[in-house]
């Protein structure tokens, strides 16, 4: 099972997530909005084996200029954990929305 990286992990504990742990795919998709304004969370594999994890505009009609933001790596959960990281900077996520989710969880 792939986890997110060192990296991401220090990452996201100086941005201020307590309860850091090595996160699964699975449990990063659910620290993710599902949608920012118009655009959904996707999740794909590419034909290259690296995976997309992004937000898609489904009302742009070129397929470039589709995604507001997107990661790709080899590791889903590393692309998923990178696109929290850019969440939380832009505004998207709080991280005391995290925090206090992770301790009704706990």
């Amino acid at each position: 099972m792939k986890t997110i990286s060192a990296e991401i992990y220090s990452e996201l504990t100086k941005l201020g997530l307590k309860n850091v742990k090595a996160f699964t795919l699975d449990e990063m998709l659910e620290l993710l909005p599902f949608t920012i304004g118009m655009c959904g969370l996707v999740v794909e594999k590419t034909i290259t084996s690296e995976y997309v994890c992004g937000y898609f505009n489904a009302l742009t009609v070129f397929a470039s200029l589709s995604f507001i933001h997107k990661i790709k790596s080899k590791n889903p959960a590393e692309a998923a954990g990178k696109l929290l990281v850019w969440c939380i900077e832009n505004g998207h996520v709080k991280v005391e929305d995290l925090n206090n989710d992770n301790k009704t969880k706990n």
